[in-house]
């Protein structure tokens, strides 16, 4: 099994990988399937993704699938400009223009009152228009375990998503 070693980077410990998602065609969202967060902990999510332009990608638990049942807190910069808003959407990506990847590092954890949280740094438009965004995500709904995560995004075929677990 690949494992990352994260021993000198928060939150610290080894990370194995639970599965790879290469994309050999276009697709509206991906399922990892047989997670269980009471045992792992915690989920990372690596992600070098091509969304089509002008689509947000979005993490959700178990079935919950309603936008209105999650809230994301972000802070984006580009150049000099700093801005930063809170949206009704379980958000963890953004794609602006056609001509470029997004990169995402999202940590997934469930709290101890049994919300979904996810913490997402993204690399995303033109490489000569880098924007840097970084993303916090709470559910509404409480879970007992998180045994599944779809990450939504329109992506596009190539488009790589691989999830590790802390274990």
């Amino acid at each position: 099994m690949a494992k990352i070693d994260f021993t000198r980077a928060p939150p610290g410990g080894n990370w194995t990988l639970v599965e790879s998602k290469i994309l050999t065609a276009d697709t509206v969202y991906v399922d990892f399937l047989n997670l269980d967060i009471n045992t792992d902990r915690a989920y990372l999510l690596i992600a070098n993704v091509k969304v089509a332009a002008g689509n947000y990608v979005v993490l959700f638990a178990e079935d919950d699938y309603t936008l209105a049942n999650y809230r994301s807190q972000r802070f984006y910069t580009s150049g000099v400009n700093v801005a930063g808003d809170r949206v009704s959407q379980p958000e963890i990506g953004y794609q602006g223009t056609a001509d470029a990847g997004t990169m995402i590092v999202c940590y997934i954890t469930r709290d101890l009152f049994g919300n979904m949280r996810a913490l997402a740094d993204i690399n995303t438009y033109s490489p000569t228009t880098v924007i840097i965004w970084k993303n916090a995500v709470t559910s509404i709904s409480t879970f007992s375990n998180i045994t599944k995560l779809r990450v939504k995004g329109y992506f596009l075929s190539g488009s790589q998503l691989h999830l590790f677990r802390m274990l």
